[in-house]
């Protein structure tokens, strides 16, 4: 129930920023219809921008836990509150975390010196 919850979370956020935006256009329409037109477009333009604003808190929230799970993860720790720890059992990598640790390391840049003909008359 509350493993990976960070990836519930952030599920929740999407769920509830749509389900707002439509229930903001929806009451919108509704004041529209009570003879409320000022109202009603502010709702219907300024409702769906603050559910999706709002949203990317608990959608940041989500991200915090999630990120936070996988660094406690890669360092070996226990939670220690008798919550048994289930993540050995469980593949939680992504594919973004996959492929960086894949990383090759870039060639290291070598200094080169371009001799000149003055360069050369002081060696001889």
């Amino acid at each position: 129930m509350y493993a990976n919850i960070g990836k519930k979370i952030m599920a929740l956020a999407i769920i509830l920023a749509v389900v707002m935006m439509l229930a903001s256009f929806g009451y919108g329409i509704y004041l529209l219809t009570k003879n409320q037109a000022a109202v009603g477009a502010l709702t219907m333009v300024f409702g769906p921008i603050t559910s999706w604003i709002s949203g990317f808190f608990l959608y940041g929230f989500g991200r915090l836990i999630d990120n936070t799970d996988y660094i406690a993860r890669k360092m070996g720790r226990r939670d220690g509150f008798g919550i048994p720890d289930v993540s050995d059992k469980l593949d939680w990598s992504t594919p973004e975390e996959d492929d960086a640790e894949e990383t090759v390391a870039p060639p290291k840049f070598i200094a080169q010196r371009i001799v000149t003909d003055k360069d050369s008359d002081k060696n001889n």
